[in-house]
């Protein structure tokens, strides 16, 4: 997607994290659309602040 500038999959958390350019938006439907098109199964869309490293930070944490 164009408005993207960074995408982290993280399989064993079950994670898509997808990183905006600056001042650029992409409509939940449409994010939906393009995940479940590449064959995953989509069961929420939350949007937070976290930073990509702060992401990877905690998903390092996990057990």
């Amino acid at each position: 997607m164009d408005a993207t500038s960074d995408v982290l999959v993280n399989l064993e958390n079950g994670l898509v994290a997808v990183a905006l350019k600056p001042g650029k938006d992409v409509k939940d439907e449409d994010l939906r659309s393009t995940l479940t098109e590449a064959g995953y199964t989509l069961q929420s869309i939350e949007r937070t602040s976290e930073t990509f490293e702060e992401i990877r930070t905690r998903l390092k944490s996990k057990p």
